[in-house]
């Protein structure tokens, strides 16, 4: 816009140069026609030829180097534009390897804690079984929220992979594969479920049931205890697939790690559909067995 506004003004301006140059020259013709020679006239016209196209050059020369510095500052924005956007991504990945180096020493002090418990249990201690839970849930908890930092990394690195003009560095996390969550949230389940069928166990976890465990997304131990299993495969569900497209968009690795993780993720994704539909299944046929109880007929009956 601007420089086409300096444009038009510029080639305004010459026209005017040139208008008032003409000006003089008919003004010199009739003077000449009257008062001078025909060489004279001549030599005049010549001068007044050589003028007009020097001012033309001059204009058109001042024009074509304002354009060339106008194209010299936006290959200049462009490319700072491209390095930010690649610092950017460099920092998201730095991130991105962070958080996916944390999964699989989490999971380990979640089965330790898991050990702890039951060996507690075995021996028949109620305060240092719950608190071996408590630690376990905590643990589950951050990983949870790990995988959804991680997701909205992946997603954010894919986002601004496409503002390259080139293809974005590979998103190499540093690790083959994603750690099993879910068979240490069903075990963790199952440890809580054979307690509360001890009395002793039980009283204990009614105390300590509504307990803060100060894990952004779970405010207490019954709602972990609850909702980890859920919600742990519908974060991993979406971090596999954000994570395995930001994979894609970038340019190829030739890290082993991320080639066996790519592979572990579609077979995770796979893993999980089935399990989502499986689960689905579970639900509908409890809910059509509360239904048959609830009007008196045989839980078993499902027709």
């Amino acid at each position: 816009m601007e420089e086409g506004l300096a444009g038009c003004l510029g080639l305004l301006f010459a026209l005017w140069i040139v208008g008032r140059i003409l000006r003089l020259i008919a003004l010199s013709l009739r003077w000449l026609m009257v008062e001078a020679t025909l060489g004279e006239q001549a030599l005049t016209l010549a001068v007044a030829a050589l003028v007009t196209y020097t001012v033309v050059w001059f204009v058109l020369h001042i024009q074509r180097r304002k354009r060339r510095e106008a194209e010299a500052k936006k290959r200049k924005e462009y490319e700072a534009q491209q390095q930010a956007v690649l610092d950017s991504l460099a920092s998201l990945l730095t991130d991105s390897r962070g958080l996916a180096g944390q999964l699989h020493p989490l999971i380990r002090r979640v089965n330790r804690a898991l050990d702890l418990s039951e060996s507690e249990f075995a021996a028949g201690v109620f305060a240092p079984f719950w608190d071996a839970i408590e630690n376990a849930a905590r643990t589950l908890a951050e990983f949870h929220n790990c995988i959804g930092i991680l997701e909205q990394k992946s997603l954010e690195y894919k986002r601004q992979s496409a503002l390259l003009d080139q293809a974005a560095p590979s998103f190499d996390l540093g690790i083959a594969s994603i750690p099993d969550s879910i068979g240490p949230a069903d075990r963790l389940r199952q440890c809580v479920r054979t307690a509360q069928r001890d009395f002793h166990f039980s009283t204990i976890y009614e105390q300590r049931r509504t307990n803060q465990i100060l894990v952004e997304g779970f405010k207490t131990l019954e709602q972990a205890i609850d909702r980890l299993g859920g919600r742990l495969v519908a974060a991993i569900e979406r971090a596999t697939c954000s994570i395995m497209a930001a994979i894609e968009t970038s340019s190829a690795s030739r890290s082993e790690d991320t080639a066996r993780l790519r592979t572990e993720l579609q077979q995770t994704r796979q893993q999980l559909a089935s399990d989502s539909r499986s689960a689905r299944d579970h639900e509908a046929k409890s809910e059509k067995m509360l239904d048959n109880i609830q009007r008196g007929r045989p839980p078993g009956l499902l027709g």
